[in-house]
């Protein structure tokens, strides 16, 4: 998943709308399949040091995204999907993250 998640997030930049609606469809594809997993991945992305920066931007930005809204009843949406998460797996991704943010390597 990570070679093509890597395109897929580069794909969401891309100036032809038909790759980059392909590309949000996989990605809410993604989210609607295993949400989990799907935290992992980017959470992976953002934690990779040899990624391109671009890359890593993108998938920080959307695992955000994914946590945070504006409109009280989508924040608490966000907030259930995110502790319907099993905790072991929200334990593995919270410290993946950690590890980008400690990252030397900017982002």
């Amino acid at each position: 998943m990570s070679a093509d998640l890597t395109t897929t997030l580069l794909n969401c930049q891309n100036p032809d709308p038909t790759v980059r609606t392909a590309a949000e469809a996989a990605l809410a594809s993604a989210e609607q399949t295993n949400l989990a997993e799907f935290f992992v991945a980017l959470a992976n992305e953002l934690a990779t040091e040899g990624k391109d920066v671009t890359v890593r931007q993108l998938a920080g930005l959307h695992f955000k995204n994914l946590l945070v809204a504006k409109d009280d009843a989508l924040q608490a949406e966000k907030h259930n999907k995110w502790k319907a998460i099993p905790g072991e797996q929200r334990a593995v991704i919270k410290s993946t993250v950690i590890g980008a943010i400690r990252s030397s390597v900017p982002v």
